[in-house]
C-alpha cells in the first residue's frame, strides 16, 4: 500500500528467462499485487515465474498459450487488476 492506495503492477513477459526473476524480485514491498502475463514464451520464462510465485504471494500468473502481443498482455493484466482491490495499476516491462 502506498499513501492509502492499493498498488498493482502488470508485468508483460515474452522470452524473458534471463531477467524476469530479477525484475519480479525488485518490485518494492509497497506493491500489493503483481500481475505477470507470460505471452506464450518459448524459453524457460514459465518456470522462472512459477519459482518466483512460490516465494511471493503477491504474484498472480496469467499464461497465454501462444504469443498474442504486448497489447493483449497489457489488456489482460489490467482486466485482472480490475477484479481486485487495486486502486492504481502501472506497467513494468519484464526485462
Amino acid at each position: 500500500m502506498y499513501k492509502d492506495h492499493h498498488i498493482g503492477v502488470v508485468v508483460p513477459a515474452y522470452n524473458e528467462e534471463g531477467l524476469i526473476t530479477e525484475t519480479l524480485q525488485g518490485i518494492p514491498p509497497f506493491v500489493d499485487r503483481i500481475f505477470v502475463v507470460n505471452d506464450g514464451s518459448t524459453d524457460h520464462t514459465h518456470e522462472c515465474i512459477l519459482a518466483c510465485q512460490s516465494r511471493d504471494s503477491r504474484i498472480e500468473y496469467i499464461q497465454h498459450e501462444c504469443n498474442e502481443g504486448l497489447g493483449k498482455s497489457v489488456t489482460d493484466g489490467y482486466l485482472a487488476s480490475l477484479d481486485t482491490d487495486v486502486d492504481i495499476t502501472v506497467i513494468m516491462d519484464g526485462d
